[in-house]
């Protein structure tokens, strides 16, 4: 009994003294910085509710402020293809290829847009040069992977995934991912 109070009161101390460090780097923390967080936490409640809208007018500019951030990227794509606005997707997306060529991500979710904006064709060219290209590079895998499964491609990524564990045969989250 002694030990499990013990345990317990050990506990209470260590998750309150991880509270203090956190709450004093909160205070340490530029202004701009807070701000830019909370308006990037409200981006995602109008997200949650569908209001896409109100997700771009925040994000945008957000963005613009900071091109390497993925989460707001991620999201202002999202609310561009949920809202349907292919032109701006593809203005997005061709942006960020445009600043990191080296980032397949981009090169990925170019052939998403165009795959969701209704050219099948197109987009799996861009997969396939992507792959053709980045073919030693276990990453695109899985980022292809992904988006043939967002794209409902089932059989095209069990063909993915069983080339990725011919060529990465070490690499056993591939068989799990598989199945």
């Amino acid at each position: 009994m002694k030990s499990r109070i013990f345990m317990l009161m050990l506990l209470i101390a260590t998750a309150f003294s991880g509270m203090l460090p956190a709450q004093n780097a909160r205070e340490k923390q530029d202004p701009n910085d807070i701000r830019e967080e909370q308006q990037y936490r409200l981006a995602q409640r109008y997200q949650r509710n569908s209001q896409f809208d109100y997700v771009i007018q925040i994000l945008k500019p957000l963005l613009q402020k900071r091109p390497g951030d993925v989460r707001y990227y991620a999201a202002l794509l999202d609310a561009y293809l949920k809202l349907k606005q292919f032109d701006n997707a593809f203005n997005l997306v061709d942006a960020q290829v445009s600043r990191y060529p080296e980032n397949p991500r981009y090169i990925v979710d170019a052939g998403d847009v165009r795959y969701k904006s209704g050219d099948q064709a197109g987009a799996r060219k861009i997969w396939s040069d992507l792959l053709k290209k980045e073919s030693n590079d276990i990453s695109v895998y899985t980022l292809l992977a992904n988006a043939y499964i967002e794209n409902r491609l089932y059989d095209e990524t069990v063909v993915l995934y069983r080339d990725a564990i011919k060529k990465f045969p070490d690499k056993s989250f591939l068989v799990r991912s598989l199945a």
